[in-house]
């Protein structure tokens, strides 16, 4: 499972006291609980919990998660192909992300990106676009309440 879809899909919850009646196996609607690695700091008090498994059918809400932390990379930005690995490539402890020895473009160009990896990808881009035309046209107005000559070299700048 990826980053992105372990974030979508799930949440760590405080542990019951008590034994589940049913599992996901015994009943239908019943979510998948998953133990905490003993070397975890909340392993004796929380547990992973699957909300969404689209494998399944079992999706009762969408999510979709927020970057935080730091701007998302431009597709033509250098950190691209590290952003969408980290994000769409399963890696853990055991399967690096990069092997040694490996470049970080040979890993991005031979990753097959799924649809859905590749419409989210094109929709982080989108929200790029919508933001320099906002800036643009944040620019524009400040540029006609402007007067005089600073304003027209401002507008004419703009207008190339």
């Amino acid at each position: 499972m990826s980053f992105y879809d372990f974030c979508r899909c799930i949440r760590l919850e405080l542990q019951s006291r008590r034994l589940p009646k049913n599992t996901p196996d015994s009943r239908l609607g019943v979510l998948a609980r998953y133990p905490l690695l003993p070397s975890h700091p909340l392993h004796s008090t929380h547990v992973l919990v699957r909300h969404t498994d689209e494998d399944s059918g079992d999706i009762k809400n969408e999510y979709v998660p927020k970057i935080i932390g730091m701007s998302i990379p431009r597709a033509s930005s250098d950190i691209w192909p590290w952003f969408t690995l980290v994000h769409f490539k399963p890696f853990s402890i055991s399967k690096p992300l990069i092997i040694p020895g490996q470049s970080i473009e040979s890993v991005y160009d031979g990753f097959q990106f799924t649809e859905r990896q590749n419409a989210i990808m094109q929709n982080w881009e989108a929200i790029y676009e919508c933001e320099d035309e906002r800036d643009a046209d944040r620019l524009r107005k400040q540029a006609s309440q402007m007067t005089g000559q600073r304003g027209k070299d401002l507008r004419e700048n703009l207008a190339l």
